[in-house]
């Protein structure tokens, strides 16, 4: 009898709940890109940080070093990757799709740790979750570098409960301490959220990560060494500073020793967010899961442990970034994944709708009322942008169409976005004395660009003298 070849046999179709699941996320990521293009093709003018990762960005294209508007507390991660912008335009939507983008993978790594943790409706519903998150979509659709830096995080975890969810770890757990290195390089907070989440996942795991702990231990001295690499030595980011390089770790203490904030600023600072990070049907949702998840936990219910687990996580992950940071939404973009999985957990046991159709036809409903509201309080960053920058983004555009491009000069308390719309080289006034010369200035004109109630201007007499 003769063999039939292998690439003729037929291949094992997919089981129900694995095309659910494909199909499931596949939607959720869907409903998140579409919503991050209308964000996107607003059509808002940078802001202060937007302009500086752009700016960046052009300047590595063009060879020229980062002056008056880099430091080194700025992960250099995302400039380089935004270059991929100049492949077809360099311009502010393709910058932000870039950005965008990064959120596929936080939504599916997200969603592949809540089947391995609670199943297939739990991994469903927290990719909707996460993907309709007012915070994850202005985040996603500016350019910041939160999203990205917590997309490869939850990606290195991802691959670590592959490695740690059988009897024996894998060797593709050796793959965490590469992606935590990118993800630092973006993010230089990102390797925190990733340490905590890898210890709480290897108590999760304990069994496994006990076995094989040669394999662990390995795993864990590597990802702590990259994290000191990036933040601790110069030579690893120096190629994006200027002049004599430092640390970046040394770099971040002395602009904290300068702003001198209280350590309970950031809980102060999400309050005054709340709106944002509490309000709208997304948030209403995600509290009844979790509530509901607590619940099932505190009684004893059969997944306790991984409650537990995942809500630990979230609350360690929220605590540090609250004391090392001063408190943005956009900075709980590392922990928002974590809250989602406890609470489609939670939405989970409770919605058991046994007619499907009936099932899937309120999912529907209930996405589009979502998806609108969150898209409503996610655009409130375009306002402010436009309300804030359209005039200064005009009058460096008229800058830019009557000089050559670097043959120029302004002196503007905005720094990045000036220089990105002028195409000038662009410093901050000295507010100590007159300064309008530098070495970086073209052979052009040298413009000084004052905004009414502006930051870092100069007042009074000086403002005369210049």
């Amino acid at each position: 009898m003769q063999a039939t070849p292998a690439e003729d046999r037929p291949r094992p179709a997919l089981d129900a709940n694995t095309r659910s699941l494909i199909l499931g996320v596949g939607t959720a990521i869907g409903i998140y890109v579409l919503l991050s293009v209308v964000l996107i093709f607003q059509g808002s003018p940078l802001g202060h940080d937007e302009a500086a990762y752009s700016l960046r960005a052009r300047h590595l294209v063009e060879g020229m070093e980062p002056v008056f508007y880099w430091n080194a507390y700025r992960a250099p991660g995302l400039p380089f990757t935004l270059q991929l912008a100049w492949l077809l335009s360099p311009t502010e939507p393709y910058l932000r799709l870039i950005v965008a983008a990064f959120g596929v993978p936080l939504i599916g790594a997200t969603a592949y740790i809540a089947h391995r943790m609670f199943g297939v409706r739990t991994a469903i519903l927290s990719a909707f979750g996460l993907a309709m998150t007012p915070v994850i979509l202005q985040s996603g659709s500016q350019v910041w570098p939160d999203v990205p830096g917590a997309a490869l995080g939850m990606v290195a975890v991802a691959v670590y409960v592959f490695a740690l969810d059988r009897s024996t770890a894998s060797r593709w757990m050796l793959a965490v301490p590469v992606v935590t290195f990118l993800a630092t390089i973006v993010r230089f907070g990102a390797v925190v959220p990733v340490g905590i989440a890898l210890i709480g996942i290897t108590m999760w795991r304990w069994s496994t990560a006990l076995a094989s702990r040669t394999l662990v231990g390995i795993t864990a001295a590597l990802t702590a060494f990259t994290g000191y690499l990036v933040l601790f030595v110069p030579a690893a980011t120096g190629w994006a500073q200027i002049g004599e390089p430092i640390s970046p770790w040394s770099s971040i203490v002395r602009l904290a020793e300068l702003n001198d904030l209280p350590w309970y600023l950031a809980f102060e600072n999400y309050i005054r967010f709340s709106d944002l990070l509490i309000g709208g049907t997304a948030s209403l949702f995600l509290a009844v899961g979790m509530v509901v998840a607590a619940v099932h936990a505190a009684r004893g219910g059969d997944r306790s442990r991984d409650v537990w687990t995942a809500l630990g996580i979230a609350v360690a992950t929220f605590v540090a970034l609250s004391l090392l940071l001063h408190g943005e939404p956009r900075y709980l973009s590392p922990v928002l994944p974590w809250l989602w999985i406890v609470g489609a957990f939670g939405i989970a046991t409770l919605a058991r709708i046994p007619d499907r159709t009936l099932a899937v036809s309120l999912a529907v409903v209930l996405c589009l009322f979502v998806a609108v509201d969150s898209l409503r309080r996610a655009d409130a960053r375009n306002d402010l942008n436009a309300e804030s920058f359209t005039r200064i983004k005009e009058a460096a555009d008229n800058i830019d169409a009557n000089t050559d491009n670097n043959a120029c000069g302004v002196v503007s308390g905005y720094v990045p976005q000036v220089g990105w719309y002028s195409h000038c080289p662009t410093k901050g006034y000295d507010l100590s004395q007159v300064s309008i010369d530098s070495d970086y200035f073209g052979d052009g004109p040298v413009f000084l660009m004052l905004v009414e109630g502006g930051k870092r201007q100069p007042q009074g007499d000086l403002l005369a003298d210049y």
